[in-house]
Order: structure tokens, then C-alpha cells, then sequence
């Protein structure tokens, strides 16, 4: 009989041993299933960051469309139907963004963006009527 004790005790000393390691392998799983439940997560408020993105862009790009299909070009330039202007015409053409021109003290348009400078008729006018000025004043200092 003293021969069964030791085994008996080996025997009992591996079921400690087989329950610690279940007990370990329950741990380990439930620390994988934290870990990948993290990793859900993280992917769903990345998800839901980009959701929040795209619904911004589209109400931006909505915004534009709406604004292209009110607008008539006219002195290069755009206007609104209900006359809301002028805005630049290469800004609203590449960006979509309408950029109001900046009407300059010397009556020349100029757009903060872009830096363009649109000519109208009437700069076209104004233009040629400064040039005949100084070629009038040229002549006389000539005469």
C-alpha cells in the first residue's frame, strides 16, 4: 500500500497540474477575446470617423451643386439668379467654392483666393480710356 500513496499523490498532483493549466487556458482566452473585442472596437470608431467625414463632404458637395445651379456667368464673372455677386468664376470652375471678388479702389476686381483679376467691359473701357489719356498727354508734351 505504500506504493499507491506516491502514485496516487503523482496522480493528484497532475489533476492540480491539468485544472491550473484549463484555469491558464480559460485566462489566456478570455484576454484574446478582450484583445480582439479592442481591436472591434478601434475599427468601429475609425468607421464611424469616416462615416462622419464622408457625410461632410457630402454635404459640402451638395452645397456646391446647388450653388453651380443657381449661378449665370456674366463679365467673367458668377453671379447668383437672385443677382448675389460676383464671384469668382475660375474659383467656383475648379473648387466649387464661391469666393466673392474683391472690388479694388481703382474699380478693378480681384479675387482673395486665386489672385485672378477678371476683366469686364467695363475694365475693358476703362482700360482703353486711360490709354488714350496717356497717349493724348504724350502727344501734347510732344507738340
Amino acid at each position: 500500500m505504500k506504493l499507491e500513496t506516491p502514485r496516487k499523490e503523482r496522480h493528484m498532483g497532475i489533476l492540480d497540474s491539468i485544472r491550473t493549466l484549463t484555469e491558464l487556458n480559460k485566462e489566456l482566452a478570455s484576454i484574446e477575446a478582450k484583445r480582439a473585442l479592442a481591436e472591434v472596437i478601434d475599427d468601429l470608431i475609425s468607421a464611424q470617423t469616416r462615416i462622419a467625414e464622408l457625410e461632410c463632404e457630402v454635404r459640402q458637395l451638395r452645397t456646391q451643386i446647388q450653388f453651380t445651379a443657381e449661378v449665370v456667368h456674366k463679365d467673367n464673372a458668377v453671379w447668383t439668379k437672385s443677382g448675389e455677386g460676383p464671384f469668382c468664376s475660375r474659383c467656383v470652375t475648379v473648387t466649387g467654392k464661391p469666393v466673392r471678388l474683391i472690388i479694388r479702389n481703382d474699380g478693378y476686381r480681384r479675387c482673395p483666393e486665386c489672385k485672378d483679376e477678371p476683366q469686364t467691359e467695363e475694365w475693358e473701357r476703362r482700360a482703353d480710356a486711360a490709354a488714350r489719356t496717356r497717349q493724348e498727354r504724350v502727344r501734347r508734351e510732344l507738340e
